[in-house]
């Protein structure tokens, strides 16, 4: 390996093999090295409506290059739009192309860099972008780079919308002892209720939530994963009333995690009971977000396993089809790259580590520190 460069730039020669565990490593020396310092957030120059999007626009901001160190890309924002495409590209499915539609349904395409750990919001989204030219086949057209990601609106102050009169009841019963049966059913609330560890109660998935009416009350018997997910099945179920019961239902340590999705990547790929040996196999498809929901993790958690059992030779990833989902083959047992391998178990255990806190967090916190509003008494 060889490096060099001068105080604004800096330039390495290595193995095309080392790139990715070069990256990564990179990736995690910044991450602990860095000082915060300077404004907070992106630095959005402009809200920018996607009927003034256009390859004119784009060549207009190419003038203005070269960018960089003093001269950055402008960045834009486009508000309340809907992900209506979600397709991993790059031979290990790490960035993403989205197509995104505006409230007069003008759709632009956007690709957005090593996104593959980063989680979607539910519902309509604010995107900030770089716009730039992607030329292909000799067309040229306006491409959007993402830079960033959040939901559209924040929860109404007066309550958490939905239900009668935009009010919603709050029932705080994490340290309580409570019966299943004493709440609400499934047959006339939301659930969510996701790990191996429900004893008697019924999964009750994310994924339910999603097609499941408004307005009616919401059940959080386990303890969600992450803050960001919290939000989505309040915002989703717009709840009459909310139940917190904030149950340990999952897994969390990485060999309980790794031995599940392993198992459930075995089972994708094993032959059909038709009663004969040999006969065709599963679909070999992993979708990622039940995946997610059947552990009761973060998706990311679940793209970092896959990773890592590639790795470990016990599967191989094909590629990933449009909606998350990764083709999976049968691995040929032999171990690849070991640092590589060591690095992706260290990502693995961050990311459990951050989902075991915020359970902690979330069984512990005063109701206001959950960031979920509800009406004054």
């Amino acid at each position: 390996m060889q490096h060099g460069g001068h105080p604004g730039a800096a330039g390495v020669t290595l193995e095309a093999a080392n790139i990715d565990r070069f990256r990564r490593e990179l990736s995690r020396q910044v991450d602990q090295h860095r000082i915060d310092a300077g404004p907070e957030g992106l630095q959005i120059d402009a809200e920018l409506p996607f009927s003034e999007v256009s390859l004119t626009l784009a060549e207009e901001i190419e003038r203005l290059a070269p960018f960089g160190n003093g001269n950055p890309l402008p960045k834009f924002v486009s508000q309340k739009l809907r992900v209506v495409q979600d397709r991993r590209i790059g031979r290990d499915g790490a960035h993403r192309r989205l197509l995104l539609q505006d409230k007069e349904e003008r759709k632009q395409s956007a690709v957005w860099w090593r996104s593959a750990d980063e989680e979607l919001p539910g519902g309509e989204v604010d995107i900030a972008y770089t716009l730039g030219i992607n030329e292909y086949r000799g067309e040229r057209n306006a491409q959007l780079t993402v830079e960033a990601v959040r939901p559209a609106a924040e929860v109404e102050a007066a309550g958490l919308g939905g239900g009668l009169g935009g009010e919603c009841a709050l029932h705080d019963m994490r340290r309580e002892s409570v019966d299943a049966g004493e709440l609400p059913t499934p047959g006339r609330a939301v659930w969510f209720a996701e790990g191996t560890r429900l004893g008697h109660v019924p999964f009750q998935s994310r994924l339910d939530a999603a097609q499941a009416e408004t307005g009616r009350p919401l059940v959080l018997w386990s303890s969600p994963p992450s803050p960001e997910l919290l939000q989505w099945l309040v915002e989703r179920a717009a709840p009459s009333e909310l139940y917190l019961v904030g149950r340990d239902t999952a897994e969390a340590q990485p060999d309980a995690v790794l031995k599940q999705v392993a198992g459930m990547a075995k089972w994708s790929m094993r032959p059909s009971r038709n009663g004969h040996d040999g006969g065709a196999a599963q679909d070999s498809r992993l979708p990622i977000d039940r995946l997610a929901a059947r552990i009761g993790v973060t998706e990311a958690i679940i793209r970092c396993s896959l990773l890592w059992l590639e790795q470990k030779g016990l599967l191989r990833i094909d590629g990933w089809e449009e909606g998350d989902v990764a083709r999976v083959e049968p691995g040929d047992g032999r171990e690849r790259d070991d640092d590589e391998r060591s690095l992706l178990q260290e990502e693995l255990k961050e990311l459990l580590a951050e989902v075991r806190a915020y359970r902690r967090f979330f069984q512990r916190a005063p109701v206001g520190a959950l960031g979920i509003l509800v009406p004054n008494d």
